[in-house]
């Protein structure tokens, strides 16, 4: 056999054991096992939402792929061989090593540049259905550490209300930007979109891709279905308002931003791309990715060995270091570091714990004047779309929200470029000035946008939530989608699916009957399992 056709043969057959772990791992169509934790999006959920002035910034979505996430899982990992393939290997809750995949549907790939560190727009030189965006992850599970001071504007407590209301749970409240007015805001007034809570942030920016490898692929440099990548340089950051405090030795100084590579696989059998992390947790797992037997302490410079504990652990040491009467101290953003003085890094070393919020989307076809980088396309934890209080599902409260605006606003300067009296709020500056009530993202707050909040069980479309309901609502959960037209049933769907998983099924029914008896709704749930 020529060696070209052994070394094919040898790559498929590596290729299978990759794809086979890959499937048998995958969680998000498959039981998860005991040492991760699996989060759910609904495929198709996607929203175009421009961030140019004027919001009509060509991106071309007959030609690109908007960006949809369907999910991810996150745990500790045990690579069979550490320093040649973290790729193999098994969730293990002793493991050394966070795995973090995260996946698109029905396709993806990696971004190119986008001329923010050269002159470069290339935003399509690896495909044409580029995936841009960041994923924060919030590993101590508390909202005063942490967080993102250099681009907010870019990241999910920013943008996630670009997408028709507020996500659910406690850290998000009084923490979302609901309008473009409230982005310029600095740090320590409200929303506080600056203060996420993250330790970490991964980064889908080609600017920052210093290598790719097709481990599968033609060897043309483009992603193409049935490949698999890798591609390395700083994708992964440790949150830039640590830096102004941190010891950390960069570059720059204060900054923690290892070299790291993404995996990105195509599965056709699946239609889906998924994109792994393996990183060190540990020093000691540090040491086996670079197949060194000696471990180094902890020196917060991520250019040797580099882990997460030693990450945190600088934050620890950097506050400890600090005299009770150094200026730092009086800083206004040194609450993003001061409660890691008594927080140990060894205890938030697990990735099933942590929380995380994704803000994904694509790039416009040429590099725009304003400097507008991003039209996003999806984020989770997802908000329910007229959910404008947060409570997880649509109440008579929010039904009304939209005309209240529209009265309050109409005419007031700020938000309103057009008319006072006309019964519309032309938003100013569209669409970097966003507005949650915006529903159909035209610019405009009008009464056109009251239509798209569904009032959540009212089934037979009323407006109210009776026994009629009751009786609808039960006929659909025995008929399912099959003996209804798609048009009505996708009406039906938008007002009994509480959970907001994209599915009518008996999960949806006690949020139904919490509306019924008059009750709190039921709230769409941070974690979304299935099949647990």
């Amino acid at each position: 056999m020529p060696a070209a056709a052994e070394n094919g043969g040898l790559r498929r057959m590596n290729r299978a054991a990759r794809r086979g772990a890959v499937v048998a791992g995958l969680a998000l169509v498959a039981p998860a096992a005991f040492a991760q934790m699996v989060v759910l999006d609904p495929a198709g959920d996607t929203a175009l939402r421009r961030t140019d002035f004027g919001g009509n910034g060509v991106v071309d979505i007959s030609s690109h792929l908007p960006p949809d996430l369907i999910g991810y899982q996150i745990g500790k990992w045990t690579p069979d061989d550490p320093a040649e393939d973290r790729y193999t290997g098994f969730w293990d809750p002793n493991g050394q090593f966070v795995r973090l995949d995260f996946c698109f549907t029905p396709f993806a790939n990696p971004p190119g540049p986008l001329a923010v560190k050269s002159g470069n727009y290339a935003p399509y030189v690896y495909g044409d259905h580029p995936v841009f965006g960041f994923i924060e992850i919030d590993m101590d599970d508390n909202l005063a550490t942490g967080g993102e001071t250099d681009a907010p504007v870019h990241r999910y407590l920013a943008n996630v209300a670009r997408f028709g209301g507020r996500p659910f749970g406690p850290r998000f409240t009084n923490r979302v930007a609901t309008n473009g007015q409230e982005l310029g805001l600095w740090f320590d007034a409200p929303p506080y979109i600056q203060r996420s809570g993250e330790e970490f942030h991964i980064v889908l920016l080609g600017d920052e891709i210093t290598q790719v490898e097709e481990l599968v692929g033609d060897g043309d440099c483009v992603f193409e279905p049935d490949e698999t990548w890798l591609t390395r340089g700083t994708l992964l950051h440790r949150a830039h308002g640590y830096e102004p405090f941190s010891v950390a030795s960069g570059p720059p100084l204060g900054a923690y931003l290892p070299q790291v590579e993404l995996r990105w696989d195509h599965v056709p059998e699946l239609s889906v791309v998924v994109v792994t992390l393996v990183y060190p947790l540990t020093q000691s797992a540090a040491a086996e990715k670079l197949g060194e037997r000696y471990v180094e302490p902890p020196n917060g410079y991520a250019y040797d060995q580099n882990s997460i504990v030693e990450a945190l652990d600088d934050l620890s040491f950097s506050v400890q270091i600090l005299e009770s009467n150094d200026p730092l101290r009086n800083d206004p953003r040194f609450p993003l570091i001061a409660d890691w003085e008594y927080q140990s890094a060894p205890n938030y070393l697990a990735p099933e714990s942590w929380q995380l919020t994704f803000l994904v989307g694509m790039a416009y076809v040429a590099k725009k004047p304003d400097g507008a980088l991003f039209a996003w396309t999806d984020v989770l934890p997802d908000a329910v779309v007229g959910d404008f209080d947060g409570s997880g599902a649509v109440t008579p409260m929010d039904v009304g929200a939209v005309s209240a605006f529209i009265v309050e606003h109409d005419g007031d300067g700020i938000l309103d470029g057009g008319t006072a009296g006309d019964k519309i709020v032309h938003l100013a500056q569209f669409a970097p000035f966003f507005c949650m009530y915006d529903m159909n993202y035209d610019g405009l707050v009008d009464e056109e946008d009251g239509e798209w909040v569904p009032l959540m069980g009212d089934v037979d479309f009323d407006n109210d939530v009776d026994m009629a309901d009751r009786q609808v609502m039960v006929t659909r959960l025995l008929e399912g989608g099959e003996l209804m037209p798609p048009p009505q049933f996708e009406k039906i769907l938008n007002r009994a699916d509480f959970l907001r998983d994209g599915l009518l099924d008996s999960r949806d029914l006690q949020g139904f009957v919490d509306r019924l008896m008059g009750g709190p709704p039921a709230p769409l749930p941070v974690f979304a399992r299935r099949g647990d």
